[in-house]
């Protein structure tokens, strides 16, 4: 079966919204837990300047997502094949990756003042945004996608030298797809926790609950225990 760039976006997004969101909730919990964290931790006076402050990381963990995906998801690669025999490593460095962001955004590990490297400053924001790309490369190596109809598809493509290029392009989309639909939740929630005064007034709770999430993650990654938690969101929801 054929399909378009424009299907492979939209088998990506409409994922998101449909009977597979149950199994995209092995790492999109956490995605929305480093956003809400931010916004929460960062929040300015005004509600766009805290979406703004916060777009460049949400975006960059995306992108780390969709590199991460791809490389993984393109079989017929060479590379891919070496970080799919890797992947347990990998996905213990992951698991270290995302507990120091979590260390951040708890206020457990903190950036001194000052602070350079490579001659330039060093500051939160900085770390926010490169977390945010190994953040995202983190999620995909943990991630054990469902195969949806049209992920389905593309996989054959992929998976096959013959067409690997073609299939990588259509891949790329169906992430681009899926991250889009991140996004936007991502941030129209982000926007509406700004309103709500009582979280404001306990924002110190939110950013505890949302740091524990990407500890809980840190340690199932790195202990190979995400296995577990994807058989329970499958028994449990599908």
């Amino acid at each position: 079966m054929k399909i378009n760039l424009l299907d492979a976006f939209l088998g990506g997004f409409t994922a998101f919204f449909s009977i597979w969101f149950f199994c995209i909730l092995q790492f999109s919990p956490f995605y929305f837990a480093y956003v809400w964290g931010l916004a929460v931790k960062e929040g300015k006076e005004e509600i766009l300047s805290t979406i703004r402050y916060i777009t460049a990381p949400a975006l960059l963990t995306l992108l780390g997502f969709t590199i991460g995906f791809v490389l993984l998801g393109a079989s017929a690669y060479t590379i891919s094949g070496f970080l799919i025999t890797h992947l347990g490593l990998i996905r213990q460095i992951a698991g270290v990756e995302i507990g120091l962001v979590g260390l951040i955004l708890i206020g457990l590990l903190t950036i001194p003042d000052g602070i350079r490297i490579g001659g330039l400053p060093f500051n939160y924001k900085t770390a926010y945004n490169i977390g945010g790309f190994l953040l995202g490369i983190s999620f995909a190596a943990i991630y054990m996608p469902c195969i949806t109809p049209t992920l389905a598809i593309i996989l054959t493509y992929t998976g096959d030298v013959k067409t690997v290029d073609e299939g990588t392009v259509l891949l790329i989309f169906y992430s681009i797809g899926l991250s889009s639909a991140l996004f936007l939740v991502g941030m129209a929630v982000a926007a509406i926790l700004f309103y709500i005064e009582w979280v404001r007034n306990h924002k110190v709770v939110f950013e505890i609950i949302f740091a524990a999430l990407l500890l809980i993650m840190a340690i199932m990654a790195y202990t190979d225990l995400m296995i577990y938690y994807k058989g329970f969101i499958l028994r449990r929801f599908t």
